[in-house]
Order: structure tokens, then sequence, then C-alpha cells
């Protein structure tokens, strides 16, 4: 983990064995806000393409399972979307010390992936396996991916009243992919585009998002517009 040590002897003597070590970074920054230990998610309406496009940004739907992810001491937990535990999927959870002192919450999908598109069917047969042996050894045939779209916390700060494009700068710049993870892609006021490929790629829809709109945990809202195809 990312930090400033200083290592000293536990002892008298200068020869001893016995050492000591402890963090020496500067204490938490006046205004810091703990880590929550819950959260739920936001949820968007159902509908059409909004009317006004360029103030949007584009996610293709992913028909997977909406998973919040609480990030703290290189350790990721997984929630669902009203804040029960997820157990299981060791290989998404293999990597998360790449995260390193990061703390924060984010929130994504697990997808299993069969040729480079989103199969529920598999991933069902992976939510059946909870037990964590049996998971890891089922993961080497039907892997899946946590794709991550949003960030709800970070750092001792919390994100929900920033813009969802502001939120998108600060996830951007977190080391997901080092994580075994994914940054589901996110195109801003190309509302056509990504429509057209997602019906060339057989996806299960679009999901619109205004530029400007902040993270309402628990709420259903028309700032997040989800098209079914």
């Amino acid at each position: 983990m990312d930090g400033r040590y200083v290592f000293f002897t536990g002892g008298k003597s200068r020869d001893t064995k016995d050492w000591m070590v402890r963090r020496s970074d500067p204490p938490r920054r006046a205004g810091w806000e703990p880590l929550p230990e819950t959260h739920t998610a936001m949820r968007a309406t159902r509908g059409q393409l909004p009317a006004d496009p360029d103030h949007w940004a584009y996610e293709f739907g992913w028909d997977g399972l909406r998973a919040l992810g609480r990030v703290t001491g290189g350790r990721l937990d997984l929630f669902s979307e009203t804040g029960e535990t997820i157990p299981g999927f060791p290989d998404v959870r293999a990597k998360s010390e790449w995260m390193g002192s990061t703390e924060g919450w984010l929130d994504g999908e697990l997808v299993a992936l069969v040729g480079g598109r989103p199969d529920r069917a598999a991933l069902d047969r992976r939510l059946e396996v909870t037990d964590e042996r049996r998971a890891r050894q089922f993961a080497k045939d039907l892997p899946v991916t946590y794709l991550v779209y949003d960030l709800l916390h970070l750092d001792g700060k919390s994100t929900l009243k920033l813009p969802y494009e502001r939120r998108r700068e600060l996830l951007e710049a977190l080391p997901i992919g080092k994580a075994g993870w994914q940054l589901a892609p996110s195109f801003p006021a190309a509302a056509e585009p990504v429509l057209t490929a997602a019906r060339e790629q057989r996806m299960p829809g679009v999901v619109a998002k205004r530029l400007d709109s902040p993270y309402n945990p628990g709420q259903r809202t028309r700032k997040w517009i989800e098209v079914h195809l």
C-alpha cells in the first residue's frame, strides 16, 4: 500500500531482531468522512431517448447483476442494489489489492461475457455457487467481469452530490483495470451511435445519464433513462 513508514527496533539493543513499523503519513485532513458501511443504488426509469441528447452520456445495458463495491484496505466486498451482501465471486475480488490504500464505493454490474456479449444464463449459473472453494473452481470455466460505471465515495469524501461527468473523471483515474475489473464505456452526446452499436451487438439496451445528475441512493430517477431494445 502506498504511504510513508518508519521502521524502528522493538528492543533496547541495536542488534535486536525485533522490529516494528508505523505509518507516518499526515493525519487525515479536516472534513474526512468515514467510509459508509452500507449503500443502496440509484436506479433508472424506463423510457425513450431524451429529447435533448447533447446533455446526456450513454452507456450500454449489460443484463448483469447490479453490484455495489465497497473498497478498503485493498479488499472488495460486494453488495446488491438494496444493500445485501453478494457472496462468492472470488475471481472478481482476487486482485483488489491493486486498489492500494484507496477507500471508496463503486457502482457497477457483475457480467458473464460469452462471445463478447453478456450471457445472463451463464451468470445465473455462477450465482448458484456460493461456497468459496467451489466458486473458485467454477470461475475457470465461467469467468465473471465486474463492469464499473459510477463512484459514490472516494478517500474520505462523498461524491454523491457531484455531477455524473465529474464522478466519471474521478472513476477513470482509479486503477480499475489493474484490479482485474473493467470500466464500462460511457459516450457523452452520442445517442444514435450507441443505440446503433447496441442493436448490432444485440445488447439488451442503452442507459442515458444526464451529465449534471447527482447520485441519489435508493431512488428511481428520470435523470437516468433505461431504453430497452
